[in-house]
């Protein structure tokens, strides 16, 4: 425990490449505190050379950057205070990502590019951003979630990734408590709403004050949106999030479907060992 300023710190240990690491984090988490106001899934790795595995058999960058935060933010998400914020922190690398998002190669087993495969988790995030808020809004709950990027911010990510980074970094890039911004925005500030496919980051994509900014047109699929939720849970919890009866394409249309939150939440509620 850290006490200083207007707080206190608590570090707690989580490996967000390991579903099992995650589950005893939240059961620990949960045990500790009545209920959370805002969780900011902020952990992250980019690039990597060559093609490595979780140890639950996801592609690494899509298993830590996408499987580890879904998972922790449905066991989180029951705690959450009435008004409680999720912020997922996607990246402008999203538009790295094949422009139609293969569902079937969510691994990246047929292909592997570093940074495809970036791009891949990083638009991920926006798509489970953007399906969550969806069914956050059909329950009438009054918990939202918004995407973020922090721009160009220095950051030890960019080691042994460009040429020349140091050089860059300090004539371009953002300091660290720049880049924050955004998430701290996104996080406190009463004005932020979650509109649809809202995305915040710096006003001039690398650099600036936080702002909405645009999406790529993968992003905002809403197929694209509820398959990525629905392989999520079934690679996570062995089932469907939604009625079997419903096919996705129904389910992005339909506006009796259920894209229903209780099934995730039930599932995700179970922190038992």
């Amino acid at each position: 425990m850290y006490s200083g300023g207007n707080g206190n710190i608590k570090g707690m240990l989580l490996d967000l490449s390991s579903l099992k690491s995650v589950k005893k984090f939240s059961s620990e988490l949960l045990k500790q505190y009545d209920s959370i106001d805002v969780l900011i899934n902020n952990a992250g790795i980019m690039a990597l050379e060559n093609r490595e595995e979780t140890v639950d058999g996801f592609e690494m960058q899509i298993g830590t950057n996408h499987f580890g935060h879904y998972y922790l933010t449905l066991l989180l998400h029951p705690k959450m205070s009435k008004n409680g914020r999720i912020i997922n922190h996607s990246s402008s690398a999203h538009y790295f990502a094949k422009d139609r998002f293969e569902i079937n190669d969510l691994m990246s087993k047929e292909s592997y590019s570093p940074w495809v495969a970036y791009g891949n988790s990083k638009l991920a995030n926006l798509l489970f951003t953007f399906e969550f808020n969806q069914r956050l809004k059909k329950h009438k709950k009054q918990v939202i979630a918004v995407a973020v990027h922090p721009g160009y911010t220095a950051t030890n990510l960019q080691t042994g990734r460009f040429p020349f980074h140091n050089i860059a970094n300090s004539l371009f890039a953002m300091n660290v408590r720049e880049g924050s911004l955004s998430q701290i925005y996104a996080a406190v500030d009463p004005r932020v709403t979650a509109s649809v496919n809202t995305f915040i980051g710096p006003q001039f994509g690398i650099f600036g004050v936080p702002a909405v900014t645009d999406v790529s047109a993968a992003a905002k699929r809403r197929k694209s949106q509820f398959d990525l939720w629905e392989i999520s849970h079934k690679l996570i919890y062995g089932k469907r999030a939604t009625r079997p009866e419903q096919n996705a394409e129904q389910g992005a249309r339909d506006e009796e479907e259920s894209l229903y939150v209780e099934a995730s939440v039930d599932g995700a509620a179970d922190t038992s060992e």
